[in-house]
């Protein structure tokens, strides 16, 4: 993802309107929340964004830190989208803090 210029940009990247779906991330350790979820799977690369962002075959999300209970995502928690729910293998940060990309298993 692009480095975003303000906190408004960021949150029109998280709209549900622009890029984003809404999804309910559930830590280990606490209750689920809903959050807006810039998808990302092998047979749409980048959530429509462009053709980068998966690795091997792997679904993978951004979200923003803001919206995760703890601040930051945890191997194990999960994610559901619709009626699909996926597991979290690793999260890694962005550069700014303000979003994590979560790579998902089945």
């Amino acid at each position: 993802m692009p480095p975003v210029e303000s906190a408004a940009d960021l949150a029109g990247m998280f709209s549900s309107s622009d890029f984003a779906v809404a999804g309910t991330y559930t830590p280990i350790a606490g209750g689920p929340v809903s959050v807006a979820v810039i998808l990302e799977t092998p047979d749409d690369p980048a959530g429509g964004l462009g053709d980068f962002g998966v690795q091997a075959g792997l679904a993978s999300a951004r979200i923003r830190t803001a919206q995760l209970p703890s601040g930051q995502a945890l191997r194990g928690d999960t994610l559901a989208i619709g009626a699909k729910t996926y597991r979290v293998s690793q999260g890694l940060m962005d550069g700014t803090g303000a979003v994590w990309r979560l790579i998902l298993s089945e």
